[in-house]
């Protein structure tokens, strides 16, 4: 350390070109940067084309509503990134051990933070899943009736008889 901080700018230049251009320093940094970037290219691409033949299979199924059919292929092609970028990450030498810690901690955080979230998320889900009123349908939801404009995952879009919309949360 001492001798770095010792060293003219010049001398400090001249090891860094001699570092870059060794096959174990700044040529494996490169190849490594461009593995990743070629292997991220590749994920991204594959993680599309799995997205396309999910949505073609799942489309055969006409009992799920479109909002569901398109939440379960999103959820796949991220699942599909999230997996590949972590095989890339492990394979140029990353420790993901970390990683997993950090998610899991954010997991618990946020699970507490966005309870209401997610509780519209899972009820949102069941509303997809089980379908007791579709778009279309008019419905009467704690004292308000109107029909129904859209299903999300986290509300429902309600148009009342007398024009007002109202979003009332699927939880």
């Amino acid at each position: 350390f001492e001798e770095t901080s010792l060293a003219s700018t010049s001398a400090l230049g001249g090891a860094f070109l001699v570092w870059l251009s060794r096959a174990d320093g700044g040529l494996a940094v490169l190849q490594r940067l461009l593995v990743a970037i070629a292997a991220l290219v590749g994920i991204v691409l594959a993680a599309r084309f799995v997205r396309g033949i999910a949505r073609i299979w799942i489309t055969r199924f006409t009992r799920l509503s479109k909002l569901l059919q398109g939440f379960i292929t999103g959820a796949i092609f991220w699942i599909f990134i999230v997996v590949g970028l972590l095989v890339v990450l492990s394979a140029v030498d990353v420790d993901i051990t970390p990683l997993f810690a950090v998610i899991g901690g954010a997991s618990f955080i946020l699970a507490f933070a966005f309870q209401d979230t997610l509780g519209n998320l899972a009820s949102g889900l069941m509303i997809m899943i089980n379908q007791p009123f579709d778009e279309g349908d008019f419905i009467e939801i704690g004292g308000v009736g109107g029909t129904v404009m859209n299903v999300s995952i986290v509300g429902t879009t309600i148009a009342t008889p007398d024009n007002k919309i109202i979003v009332v949360p699927n939880k």
